[in-house]
């Protein structure tokens, strides 16, 4: 059996159905592993990063050669004239003002790994015309820093681009976050390249020339090995895409992966790259329809109408604002002044003499890239206000300090060396304080405030306004530092002082916040829009149709390429987005709180060692009330155990006197004129309990009654609670529960006293041998699963299941006992569901249904006996095919609990030793058997698809059981799709092969029949259902009907809402605030 097992299951591994950005995200290594497995990629990622090495070389050299004795001797025009240093300075921005507005359009046009050529062309040529300048004539210092400007501004606008659109998505963090990285690098390097070239013939009037321009030569260095290695690297598979290229940008990706073109990774990455395409197209077109018949005849419309797109609403304007006021406080704070003059700026503070200036500023970049990398990692824990608003604080208290510092002792320094070190010293916490929070901060808030729509320009508009306050920055602060002095470092305070209002009053939080989410932040609706446009162009490329029709353990495959086996529970977390493969390269998952812990962020890809207990969300996630930890009920489910455990094993020989499966168990009435409802046994006014009698009859049977017609539980109960005290009591006892859960009524506590009546009444009926107590344990196995957690479903129904197998009763024994029995299985179903795997049913599935043959050939003859058995039953009665679509579900989570405990702890199957595959196939024809034998009451009277706005298909049905058992049928598939043998071909011609198909019916049955009982049985397959819905109006839909289920039931649904919400990506409680947002 081992061997069979093995055969069939072990190389399918878990493979837990999720949605479209999950699939990808699980089917992919994490991120070291991708690393290791594919390093071409992180070499194309560190040639592009050439750009930023570059862009941050540029920034901090040219303040090393003012201070050198050579250099101010060969251009005393610029070094003696504030605003010639200025200018010197300020025309590299200048050209990146240019290259960076040009880098958009000759990305487009020429693809960004051409445009990154010209970048280094001009990189190259600005290099060596500055270093060709002559004593006297610094012309060639102006030209050459210019076309170097040039050359910066195109890089900065295409390496972050062509680095994020070329790396995989469990990459892309890093090999982004690798180019800023680079940036802050090449300042750090080109400080110290110029202390080390300072002493080229050294410090004095005997330096040479090379002091000088040897830093220039280094700088074109990587420029030109990019520019000869460019030509070996791929073009952008994005890019590919928008010029027609398809094919082509196919094969990149498949070469970037290592894996065959028609591999569904691949062919998943080039539709999602297609649907981004065309969804840019239509929201263009949306936005300015007649400008977009212009887009199609020039390239340079089409820029200049997608930059008048950001400021077209209100909405997208305050957006552009906000990054336009980021970047210009970012610049104003001052800290592009000590970058570019640092070294001037510490000659200012007493280091005299250049080589020690060159020291400190060398310190500096040392300090900067330091202070940096933290930041990179704590990021998305700490929030972007909070690191902005301490930032701007250090930052203030460094400048003012070293203002007062400066004013007090600047005309005396020697004398004051002390003061001038620690002003020195109060610089290096003020560059730490950037490093840590305005520098990452800013760029990562300018690129993700923007709608899809205009993401690209919205971020292009952000970075002009860096370059633009980065060139006023440059060409102000010489004259500025010369005139003022002290007064410098005051005016960056002031800035930095009203940069902290700003952040404080105006700033959003973003943190984790997605595109649909941005809207909330910005209260607006543009993402929502965006989210739903881009959904319909995944739709039209054949994105969606790809996903739903190729679900086919691609997860196992993940398994096998990441050279790991993972638990059932990993698998299952990573299902749940409780467990995310993020772009820091450590798994990550998520805590009860939502705080993210290691072990890898779920669309841009991480494993932390995860408790079982988290697995089973309930007992996480769900808010317990005071009820649930009361101690008097604690004791008193200790007591009905106690009560239960104790008369079973005194009627334990009574089940063989039994009768057969085809005599039905009559609980024959009482004489009711000789016995009625006794009031007087509890504290509680009649009048109370009447009501709760009435509200047993009008809504807390019918939920026990939707799949029986006769309606035992509403009619017959009450007539048999007159004879039977202690069910008189557990009707009243639910009944009042019901009431406090329904009405908030927290702290009166009349179930526990009627809870408690029954109980102590319990005990006679038991030693009496009276079936009745099957009913009064059943409806106290309701009342405890409505007031605790729902991890505890064992504990509460081994009672009922144990009454069960002592009385021998089925789900055919007829009568109330088989009312009752089908209403102990449906909380066994949802105990089953709820353990996700990890448990098959308390009572075996095989006790549900009488023994057909006291020989049976095979199991197959008698899984055929049990067919037809159903079949028939519900030919004369439409609940029984509902109650067979219960028990086909219970059947289902007991392969998947059979499956599990195999993968994981090794356990032969010895209930079923035929090899799993053919197990797998036998029970999914039985389900698709039932669908078409639904006899008519189980069939929709109408059945509509989507759109017009409509979320999830409309399916209306007349029958009360027809409408949970068509949900359990659709549940009972998605499970079966999710532990489907590798070697088992789906038929994507067939909508029942989609688990996608399945869900939405699931949801769409609860939204078109919103009754209270149905609603309450549909808890469980919401939630399967729910785990592979992707888009954010079907969250709010299922979030709706979670909310009405717990407001209007009685019945705590809740919990299972949290456990969907980190499947979906949020945060805990976030959907809850945005779906009572909407509603207000």
């Amino acid at each position: 059996m081992a061997d069979r097992m093995s055969s069939d299951v072990e190389t399918t591994a878990p493979g837990p159905i999720v949605h479209p950005r999950q699939r990808v995200q699980l089917a992919k290594k994490t991120m070291w592993q991708s690393l290791r497995h594919n390093p071409k990629v992180l070499l194309i990622a560190f040639f592009a990063s050439f750009g930023g090495l570059e862009y941050g070389y540029q920034q901090g050299v040219l303040g090393q050669s003012l201070v050198m004795t050579r250099f101010t001797h060969s251009f005393p025009s610029v070094t003696q004239s504030s605003s010639a240093t200025g200018w010197l300075t300020s025309v590299l921005q200048l050209g990146g003002i240019l290259g960076s507005l040009a880098a958009g359009i000759l990305g487009e046009i020429f693809s960004r790994k051409y445009t990154m050529f010209f970048a280094c062309c001009w990189v190259i040529l600005g290099s060596y015309l500055y270093i060709g300048a002559q004593a006297g004539n610094p012309s060639l210092l102006y030209a050459g820093r210019f076309f170097t400007g040039v050359g910066v501004g195109l890089f900065s606008g295409v390496g972050p681009l062509y680095n994020a659109e070329l790396a995989a998505p469990e990459m892309r963090g890093l090999l982004v976050s690798f180019y800023q990285f680079a940036t802050i690098l090449g300042i750090m390097i080109s400080f110290w390249v110029g202390y080390g070239s300072n002493y080229i013939g050294g410090t004095g009037e005997t330096q040479s020339d090379l002091a000088w321009r040897l830093p220039s030569i280094i700088q074109g260095i990587p420029a030109v090995f990019l520019a000869i290695g460019i030509w070996w690297m791929p073009f952008s598979p994005r890019w590919l895409v928008k010029v027609g290229r398809d094919d082509e940008a196919k094969s990149t990706l498949a070469w970037l992966a290592k894996l065959p073109i028609d591999h569904e990774l691949v062919q998943v990455e080039y539709l999602e790259i297609k649907a981004e395409a065309v969804f840019e197209e239509r929201a263009f077109a949306k936005a300015f329809p007649k400008l977009a018949e212009k887009e199609h005849r020039s390239i340079f419309m089409n820029q200049v109408a997608q930059y008048a797109n950001c400021f077209r609403t209100m909405d997208n304007f305050k957006r552009v604002c906000t990054a336009w006021l980021v970047m210009f406080f970012q610049q104003w704070s001052g800290i592009d002044a000590i970058i570019y003059y640092a070294s001037n700026v510490f000659v200012s503070l007493g280091l005299t003499g250049g080589t020690i200036a060159l020291l400190a500023t060398g310190v500096t970049g040392v300090v900067f890239i330091v202070s940096t990398i933290p930041a990179m990692l704590i990021i998305d824990k700490v929030g972007r206000k909070p690191m902005l608003l301490v930032g701007s604080v250090v930052m203030f208290v460094s400048m003012v300090s070293v203002g007062i510092i400066v004013a007090k002792f600047r005309h005396d320094w020697p004398a004051h060396a002390t003061a001038g070190w620690i002003a020195v010293a109060l610089i290096w916490v003020y560059i730490a304080g950037f490093g840590a929070t305005w520098g990452p901060v800013s760029w990562t808030l300018v690129s993700e405030i923007f709608p899809l729509s205009i993401r690209a320009k919205g971020a292009s508009i952000g970075a002009s306004s860096n370059w633009i306050n980065n060139f006023a920055i440059a060409f102000f602060v010489p004259p500025m530092l010369e005139a003022w002095a002290w007064g410098t470092y005051i005016f960056f305070a002031a800035f930095l002082f009203v940069g902290i209002i700003w952040v404080y009053l105006f700033l959003p939080e973003t943190k984790n916040a997605t595109l649909e989410e941005m809207d909330r932040v910005f209260k607006s609706h543009t993402g929502e829009r965006d989210a739903e446009l881009l959904l319909e162009a995944q739709r039209d490329v054949g994105l969606t149709s790809f996903l739903e029709g190729n679900i086919d353990g691609n997860e196992t495959k993940t398994e096998k390429l990441n050279g790991t086996e993972k638990p059932r529970y990993v698998a299952d977390a990573l299902a749940k987005g409780m467990l995310e493969m993020t772009d820091s390269a450590t798994p990550m998952v998520h805590s009860a709180d939502g705080e993210r812990a290691p072990i890898a962020p779920l669309y841009e890809g991480a494993t932390p060692v995860i408790e079982e207990d988290a697995f089973f969300s309930p007992g996480k996630l769900s808010s317990v009330d005071e009820y649930a930890a009361n101690p008097r009920f604690l004791d008193l489910q200790e007591e009905l155990r106690a009560v239960v455990f104790t008369g079973v094993a005194s009627i334990a020989p009574s089940r063989y006197n039994s009768p057969a499966h085809s005599e039905p168990v009559n609980i024959p009435a009482p004489e009711l004129s000789k016995q009625s409802l006794d009031f007087t046994r509890v504290s509680i006014p009649k009048a109370r309990l009447i009501n709760y009698l009435k509200n047993w009859i009008s809504e807390c049977a019918p939920y026990l009654d939707k799949f029986d017609e006769a309606r035992h539980f509403g009619v017959q109960v009450p007539i048999v609670a007159h004879g039977s005290p202690a069910l008189f009591y557990a009707i009243l006892a639910f009944s009042a529960r019901q009431t406090e859960r329904k009405t908030g009524l927290e702290k009166s506590y009349d179930s526990l006293e009627l809870y408690q009546e029954s109980i102590r009444l319990l005990a006679p009926s038991l030693q009496a041998k009276d079936p009745n107590v099957l009913v009064t344990v059943c409806i106290l196995a309701c009342l405890e699963l409505m007031s605790v957690s729902p991890r505890d479903w064992r504990r509460h129904i081994e009672g009922c299941a144990t009454l069960f197998d002592s009385f021998n009763i089925n789900g055919f024994s007829g009568g109330l006992l088989q009312a009752v029995f089908w209403c102990y299985a449906r909380m066994e179903l949802c105990g089953a569901i709820v353990s996700d795997g990890a448990e098959s049913t308390v009572l075996h599935i095989d006790k549900w249904t009488p023994t057909m043959s006291d020989s049976p050939s095979s199991k197959e003859s008698e899984e055929e006996l049990i067919k037809d058995t159903f079949l028939q039953k519900s030919r004369l009665a439409p609940d029984m095919h509902a109650n067979w679509a219960v028990y086909l579900c219970a059947k289902t989570c007991d392969l998947a609990c059979r499956r599990t405990r195999h993968l994981e702890l090794g356990e032969l199957d010895e209930y079923d030793t035929r090899p799993y595959i053919e197990q797998w196939n036998r029970l999914w024809d039985e389900l698709q058997y039932w669908n078409e034998q639904r006899p008519p009451a189980i069939l929709p009277i109408k059945t509509t698809g989507t759109g017009s706005g409509q979320v999830f298909p409309e399916i209306l049905f007349a029958h009360w059981a027809a409408i949970s058992s068509n949900q359990l049928y659709h549940t009972a598939c998605i499970i079966m799709l999710e532990i489907r043998p590798s070697d088992r071909l789906p038929q994507p011609s067939t909508p029942q092969w989609s688990a996608v198909w399945h869900a939405r019916r699931v949801c769409g049955i609860s939204l078109t029949n919103p009754h209270s009982a149905n609603l309450i049985n549909a808890i469980q397959p919401l939630y399967i259902a729910g785990k592979l819905l992707s888009h954010r109006s079907e969250h709010l839909a299922v979030a709706r009907l979670f909310k009405i289920i717990d407001k209007t039931t009685g019945w705590g649904a809740i919990w299972r809402l949290k456990d969907l919400e980190r499947a979906w990506g949020y945060n805990p409680g976030e959907i809850i605030s945005v779906m009572t947002t909407d509603h207000n």
